[in-house]
């Protein structure tokens, strides 16, 4: 199977992941002040994103041992999430 990076991935946010999400949208309204959250949980917790938005956002936070931002099962499903 190919997945390319800029395909979307659905991942079920943790109470530390969105802490995460919560306080980088914080700072990005330090320079964009009328700035509104892109990823939002459906009400289901589940969140869409790009592979390398994810990547991106969470990849500094995962390590062995680590506490996970998102549930380790992840949704692969890239042009269908594109749609929505």
């Amino acid at each position: 199977m190919k997945f390319n990076i800029n395909d979307y991935v659905r991942v079920k946010l943790t109470d530390h992941g969105r802490k995460i999400l919560d306080d980088q949208h914080t700072e990005f309204k330090k320079v964009m002040p009328s700035a509104k959250p892109i990823h939002k949980p459906d009400e289901d917790g589940w969140c869409k994103f790009q592979l390398w938005e994810l990547m991106s956002i969470f990849g500094q936070h995962l390590h062995n041992g680590c506490q996970v931002p998102f549930e380790t099962t992840i949704e692969l499903n890239g042009e269908e999430y594109a749609r929505h």
